[in-house]
């Protein structure tokens, strides 16, 4: 998964989550002027945790205090921060199965 397929993806959980068109969301749309209060903010992160398949990475009391606008959240969630150290660009690269299984898996 590249940056632009986790761009899409997290535009589409916060419209889901919020009642909106992702076509009126942007990465300088605000949280705050969407609607979304602090339950939503944790909500949407553990939708992030489920769907891009980094469960328990995020730290969600950060979130809920660092992230503004959609740019925050997806540069947060791409970046070693949102991923305990690791990045979520990082850990979604395919990582070879165990011999004899013959496809590839990612984390």
């Amino acid at each position: 998964m590249n940056r632009e397929a986790v761009e899409r993806r997290v535009l589409e959980i916060v419209a889901e989550q919020l009642g909106r068109d992702v076509g009126e969301l942007s990465r300088e749309s605000r949280l705050d002027e969407l609607g979304a209060d602090s339950l939503d903010v944790v909500e949407m992160v553990m939708e992030f945790e489920d769907e891009l398949g980094i469960r328990g990475r995020l730290d969600i009391e950060l979130a809920s205090m660092r992230l503004r606008t959609l740019g925050d959240v997806i540069d947060w969630i791409i970046s070693d921060e949102g991923d305990g150290g690791a990045g979520v660009a990082a850990k979604l690269r395919p990582r070879p199965s165990p011999p004899g299984d013959g496809r590839a898996s990612f984390d």
